[in-house]
């Protein structure tokens, strides 16, 4: 947070808010039809995925679970939060929390995929020290989630029996392994995500235009990619102040002065986070209003 406020306060927009007002509304309301087509394809992902692991679930039951873990995803360290559906899914449909887990597992890494081959593209122009780093940080992570895609359950017992011998306890001789599925359902799953970053970047690419800038849209997605990386790998709930920050440098670095860069990325980030953010809060509250109808009332 103090990065975002030191970020706004530097950029000067605070005596010059007038930018604002040259903003573009058509392109403003494409890019929010783009933002919410991209909560879309969230909600059907996780219904796909449900459909997979044996639990039909509603429409509504999807657009709730997604949108509830916007919030608890984007408030913890990590996006921890979001094993809100892993346990959504096993109070409501008696999914196995580790089933749900794997789900969560392919949503996370097919993101982080699609990211760290956009950033990639970086390496045809001028990249600096820190990018090549985070891009090194995330090959690595890349990696080390696929050995774990199929060594989870070898993995987890190792690293169970270690625990037991060292705290002589036996509650963690625990056994774990991801669910696996057809190569077939990858690639839709792998699609449908895909589909979902593409809104993300033409969304960010409409609201650089919505301030009279054009740029080339693969140098959006490029940038877009690193900064959501710098975001994720920060740990900071939201990736709040870093994202905006590395947006905001890598748009100065295409050309656009920091008086329209900082307004660009504050309103990207309004109308694809914090408004979602705001909208997940109060759907997080249907949630545990649909999980307390499951719990038999007192006699």
């Amino acid at each position: 947070m103090v990065i975002l406020f030191y970020l706004i306060i530097s950029s000067g927009i605070i005596n010059n808010l007038e930018v604002f007002f040259i903003l573009n509304f058509g392109y403003f309301f494409l890019a929010i039809f783009f933002s919410i087509t991209n909560i879309i394809l969230k909600i059907y992902r996780w219904y796909y995925l449900s459909e997979l692991f044996q639990k039909s679930i509603s429409w509504q039951d999807a657009s709730i679970i997604t949108l509830s873990s916007f919030f608890y995803a984007n408030i913890t360290p990590g996006k921890i939060g979001d094993l809100f559906k892993a346990y959504y899914m096993r109070a409501k449909y008696g999914l196995n929390l580790l089933n749900g887990i794997s789900m969560i597992f392919f949503e996370r890494l097919f993101e982080i995929i699609i990211l760290f081959f956009c950033a990639l593209l970086i390496v045809s122009r001028e990249i600096d020290n820190s990018t090549i780093i985070i891009l090194q940080f995330t090959a690595v992570l890349i990696i080390l989630l696929i050995v774990f895609y199929y060594k989870s359950e070898w993995i987890v017992n190792v690293l169970s029996k270690i625990l037991v011998k060292i705290t002589d306890n036996d509650r963690f001789n625990i056994s774990f392994s991801l669910q696996k599925i057809s190569p077939c359902h990858v690639a839709i799953v792998f699609l449908i995500t895909f589909l979902s970053l593409i809104c993300e970047f033409v969304r960010l690419w409409l609201v650089v235009a919505a301030f009279g800038f054009i740029i080339n849209p693969w140098d959006i997605a490029i940038i877009f990619s690193i900064s959501i990386i710098f975001g994720l790998i920060s740990q900071i709930p939201l990736g709040i102040g870093v994202m905006e920050g590395s947006l905001s440098f890598l748009l100065e670095r295409l050309g656009i002065p920091i008086q329209y860069s900082v307004p660009i990325v504050l309103i990207d980030r309004m109308i694809s986070m914090y408004l979602v953010l705001v909208v997940g809060f109060i759907v997080s509250h249907l949630s545990w209003n649909e999980l307390r109808k499951l719990k038999p009332e007192s006699p």
